[in-house]
């Protein structure tokens, strides 16, 4: 019988939480380079400013793997 703070289910669930982090990323990135052909320089800056907080957050979680032993 598994415990609730079974290790394997924390990476799996830290895994797939940053897997859906780097995606929203990755659209972002999409995002900012699309509103700066625009000119539309304001919404570019939100865009990377949202950018750059899930990059830290992506950072926080990549840390919390490697404290669980996972190589990433």
């Amino acid at each position: 019988m598994k415990s609730a703070d079974d290790p394997q289910d924390e990476i799996r669930r830290l895994r797939e939480e940053k897997r859906e982090l780097v995606e929203v990323i990755n659209k972002m990135r999409d995002e900012i380079a699309e509103v700066q052909r625009e000119g539309h320089r304001e919404a570019a800056r939100l865009v990377q400013g949202a950018t750059r907080l899930l990059r830290e957050e992506n950072e926080e979680l990549r840390q919390r793997l490697r404290q669980l032993g996972v190589k990433v």
